[in-house]
């Protein structure tokens, strides 16, 4: 059914070619021709199937982090039928002026949540999976399917006999049941990631992935540091150890703030030390702010090994006092570290019942 289906949808990609020049009077002269839902349509179907596997793809060998219901596993498995069940709708040429005020209904929503990230400051959209591209960029792809969208026009071709209209209608339904159950079931398993024991950090499993939880540390020896360079370091007096990305957004905005926040603290010794702990892929020393070796600093620097992928999100903050975790602050609060007043120290910090930080 799946070959039936394609077959009647390069037939009619052919024969659209063929007649957008054929209108009462002869044919259209070449200045004058019209960019034609006919086969523009073929273009946006694409798109949309190409962002669907990749998804997909990245749903299936990668791990979803994000506590929102919109970062979940089966959001994302949603949004690639949905774009897969377009996908398939524009090829098969059925109901072609609705599709089209579909398509442009989709992909101006498409163009604001792309806004939002740039504004924002993402480093990608997210819209092609794993590959990263600039919301910036995908903004104005958004806005050309829209604009070359309302430009289309939907020009008469051959009509469709019933037994026609219904043998593409039971082909697309069956095209996408066969392609829709399969990305279903390979997108929902997932991979399988590695487990991080607690105490000496010992990894069990085979897989490339380890999800860190620093919420279920609390009370217990920090279990990442044998895969820290400095880790050693840190298993002895107070230290604030900040895990971030160098492509987060968050983590560019917390990183000067903890960076001053350890200046002025520095020559107190009772106030914990500032450890800025980078997770693979790394960036460059320079585009980073980290400081070259033998720099004076007022904090440590560090990197988690790159021999395995290691999902979290970050910025995430962890308290810790001679090796063992005491605190730790999710990314909503550690962006907004403060300075403590005089007489108070980092390892002395609460949060009020607004969840605002305040010295103890």
């Amino acid at each position: 059914m799946t070959g039936v289906f394609m077959v009647l949808s390069v037939g009619q990609f052919r024969s659209t070619i063929q007649n957008n020049n054929e209108i009462p009077g002869g044919p259209v002269p070449v200045g004058k021709r019209y960019l034609s839902w006919s086969w523009f349509r073929f273009l946006v179907a694409a798109l949309l199937l190409v962002a669907a596997g990749l998804k997909a793809y990245q749903l299936a060998t990668q791990p979803v982090l994000g506590e929102a219901w919109l970062d979940t596993r089966s959001v994302g498995v949603a949004v690639v039928q949905f774009e897969l069940i377009f996908g398939v709708w524009l090829i098969s040429g059925i109901r072609p002026r609705l599709a089209r005020w579909a398509t442009l209904v989709c992909f101006t929503i498409f163009g604001f949540i792309s806004l939002y990230r740039a504004v924002a400051g993402h480093q990608s959209c997210g819209c092609f999976g794993p590959v990263q591209v600039n919301p910036w960029v995908t903004f104005g792809l958004d806005a050309m399917v829209v604009v070359f969208t309302a430009a289309a026009s939907l020009k008469p071709s051959s009509i469709q006999s019933r037994h026609e209209t219904s043998l593409r209608w039971a082909a697309a339904v069956a095209s996408y049941l066969f392609v829709g159950s399969l990305v279903a079931v390979w997108t929902m398993a997932g991979p399988r990631p590695v487990v991080l024991a607690d105490g000496a950090g010992d990894l069990i499993g085979e897989g490339e992935f380890v999800i860190l939880e620093p919420e279920t540390w609390m009370g217990r020896p920090f279990p990442l540091a044998s895969h820290i360079d400095i880790g050693q370091r840190l298993m002895s007096g107070r230290w604030l150890v900040v895990l971030y990305h160098h492509d987060c957004s968050s983590c560019r905005k917390a990183l000067p703030r903890y960076r001053r926040l350890a200046a002025a603290t520095h020559g107190d010794p009772q106030a914990a030390r500032v450890a800025l702990i980078e997770l693979p892929p790394y960036a460059a020393y320079a585009d980073e702010g980290r400081p070259p070796d033998g720099a004076d600093s007022h904090y440590e620097q560090g990197r988690l090994t790159d021999a395995k992928e290691w999902f979290v999100q970050t910025p995430t903050v962890i308290h810790l006092d001679t090796g063992d975790v005491i605190k730790v602050e999710p990314p909503a609060h550690a962006v907004a570290p403060i300075v403590p007043a005089p007489g108070h120290h980092l390892t002395a910090l609460s949060y009020d019942p607004q969840g605002k930080v305040a010295p103890q």
